[in-house]
C-alpha cells in the first residue's frame, strides 16, 4: 500500500488544528518520540532504502524483520511500494521526466511532497519493474515483503501511532491529546525528513561523482536523514551500503550498519574503493564479509 495523499493532509490537519496541547512538552515525552523518530527513520534509510532498495547488504532474518516494522512506523508506505517507485527514480532520473515518481524537473514543492497527491503516472512500469525485484532483490524475503504489503495499514497504524500514544499516555502519563498530537508532530517529521532527499537533495549542494546528474551532495540533508544526503555520490554507486565517500562524515546509517557487521547481523556489504571512485564507467563493487 502506498502512502495516501488524504492521510498525508488529515495529519498535518489535526496536528496544527492541535498544535497548542504541546504548550507543555516534558523531558522524557521528548527522549521517547526522538528514539522512535530515529528507529523510523532508520527503518527508511538502512531497510527501506539500502537493504530492500538496493540490495547493498545481507542482514540476518531477526534484522530485515526489525528494519521492516521499523520502516513501517515511518507511515511512508509497503516496502513493495515505496522501494519499487525508488528504483524508478534511479532509473529515470534526469531522463524520462513522466517515468520518474518524483522528478525535481516539475518543481521542488511537487518533488517534495507533490508527486503524492496523486499515484504515479505509469502504474505498468512499476509493476514491471516489481515483479523484477520480486525475482531479484526481494527473493530470499519475499514472504516476509509479501506479508508487510497486505498488513500494511496495521503494521505502519500500530507501531507509528497507536503504541507511542498509548505509551505516552500509560507509561509517561500524558494527556490523550498531548499524546496524540506529539506523536504526529514524530510521523510529520519523519515524512517531511525522508522527503527532503528527492527536493533539497536535488537542488542544493555538490555534485563531485556526476555533474550532469540532478542530485546533490547535501550536508544539511545528510544531518537530518542519518546519512542520505551525499545524493550524488549514491546516484552514482546506488549499491553502495555506505551511501557516501566514506564514514568519516554525516553518515549515522553506515557507521550502524558497520556496528552491526561487528555483530554478525549485517554481512556481504558492497562498497566502491576509493582509488576506483572517481573512475569512469560500469561500477565494479567490492564486498565486505
Amino acid at each position: 500500500m502506498r502512502l495516501d495523499f488524504t492521510f498525508i493532509v488529515l495529519v498535518h490537519l489535526i496536528f496544527f488544528t492541535q498544535i497548542k496541547n504541546l504548550k507543555n512538552i516534558n523531558k522524557k515525552s521528548i527522549i521517547f518520540q526522538s528514539i522512535i523518530l530515529f528507529c523510523a527513520l532508520f527503518g527508511v534509510t538502512g531497510g527501506y532504502h539500502r537493504l530492500f532498495t538496493h540490495k547493498s547488504y545481507e542482514a540476518t532474518p531477526l534484522l530485515r524483520k526489525i528494519l521492516l516494522i521499523f520502516g513501517s512506523s515511518s507511515l511512508e508506505g509497503s516496502v513493495k511500494d515505496w522501494c519499487s517507485e525508488h528504483r524508478l527514480h534511479h532509473i529515470h532520473d534526469g531522463k524520462k521526466i513522466d517515468f520518474n515518481p518524483y522528478p525535481i524537473e516539475k518543481g521542488f514543492f511537487h518533488a517534495h511532497l507533490g508527486w503524492l497527491f496523486k499515484n504515479y503516472k505509469n502504474q505498468n512500469e512499476k509493476k514491471k519493474i516489481m515483479k523484477l525485484m520480486e525475482q531479484n532483490e526481494w527473493k530470499s524475503e519475499l514472504k516476509l515483503i509479501n506479508h508487510q504489503y497486505k498488513y500494511y495499514p496495521l503494521y505502519g497504524l500500530s507501531f507509528g501511532i497507536i503504541l507511542p500514544i498509548l505509551f505516552e499516555v500509560n507509561i509517561l502519563k500524558n494527556s490523550f491529546k498531548y499524546a496524540m498530537t506529539i506523536t504526529l508532530l514524530k510521523v510529520i517529521l519523519a515524512w517531511h525528513f525522508t522527503w527532503m532527499i528527492n527536493s533539497l537533495a536535488h537542488t542544493l549542494g555538490d555534485k563531485p561523482f556526476d555533474e550532469e546528474a540532478t542530485s546533490s551532495n547535501n550536508h544539511i540533508c545528510s544531518f537530518f536523514t542519518l546519512g542520505e544526503g551525499y545524493h550524488n555520490y549514491h546516484h552514482r554507486f546506488p549499491k553502495d551500503y555506505k551511501a557516501s565517500k566514506d564514514l568519516k562524515c554525516i553518515q549515522v546509517t553506515g557507521l550502524i550498519l558497520y556496528i552491526l557487521a561487528k555483530l554478525k547481523l549485517v554481512k556481504n556489504r558492497k562498497y566502491v574503493p576509493k582509488e576506483k571512485i572517481y573512475n569512469k564507467g560500469k561500477v565494479e563493487y567490492s564486498i565486505l564479509k
